[in-house]
This record gives structure tokens, C-alpha cells and sequence, in this order.
């Protein structure tokens, strides 16, 4: 598999991460009848999933302009 597809694939599994650990910090927080705190976490996990979505569109920009990432993801 070319190094390109797997640094992106990781990029996405892990801004995609952080976002839902963040997201679940923001409802702690709102539990906790923190909002500030609470809206820190969900603007931060927006962030990461900004990222992550950016890093996916990459993929399928490349894909439909003929151009592929990966020899064989079978």
C-alpha cells in the first residue's frame, strides 16, 4: 500500500478521533453545568473535524480527477 494512502488514512482516523474525545469532554462538561468549558471542547472537536473531513475530500478529489493514492487497497 503507498505511504500516502496510510498517512491520510491515519490522519483521518485520528483527527476523527480526537473530535469524539473532545465531544465527550463538551457533554462531561455540560453535566457538570459547565458551559464554557463544555462549548471549549465542541468548538476544539469541530476542529478536528474539519480536519478530518478536509483530509477525506483530499481522497476523493484526488480520486475523481483520475488520480489514485493506493496501488491495491484490496
Amino acid at each position: 500500500m503507498d505511504n500516502k494512502i496510510v498517512e491520510t488514512s491515519f490522519d483521518i482516523i485520528f483527527n476523527a478521533g480526537e473530535a469524539r474525545t473532545e465531544c465527550e469532554r463538551g457533554l462531561k462538561a455540560l453535566e457538570e453545568l459547565d458551559y464554557e468549558t463544555a462549548e471549549n471542547h465542541l468548538k476544539t472537536a469541530n476542529e478536528f473535524i474539519v480536519k478530518a473531513h478536509t483530509k477525506h475530500t483530499e481522497i476523493l478529489q484526488s480520486y475523481s480527477d483520475g488520480i489514485s493514492l493506493a496501488n491495491d487497497l484490496r
